[in-house]
């Protein structure tokens, strides 16, 4: 899943892109919105997440489109405008927009 959603990067560089994860309630532990469980899966970039400024409790995705096409997770702030990206379970099947 993870490599599809950084396929559509390409169409839209430069962005980043809510992922619906945090660490609210616990700095350092990192949850989904519905708070049930804590990512397994994560894919920091270098250094991620460092809680640099105050309030950095979300995650985004982050691609930066130069010569090496970097794409990671970030935390910002969940203060922050951005486009963010939902999965819909449909049925069976989850179904991502």
């Amino acid at each position: 899943m993870n490599q599809f959603i950084y396929n559509k990067f390409t169409l839209h560089p430069n962005k980043h892109y809510w992922i619906g994860l945090h660490d609210i309630s616990t700095e350092g532990k990192f949850k989904w919105l519905d708070e049930k469980e804590q990512a397994q899966f994560t894919d920091w970039g270098p250094g991620q997440p460092d809680d640099y400024q105050v309030g950095e409790d979300c995650a985004a995705v982050v691609y930066k489109e130069h010569k090496y096409n970097r794409r990671w997770w970030n935390d910002a702030s969940c203060r922050q405008q951005n486009n963010f990206i939902c999965e819909k379970k449909t049925g069976k099947k989850s179904v991502l927009r």
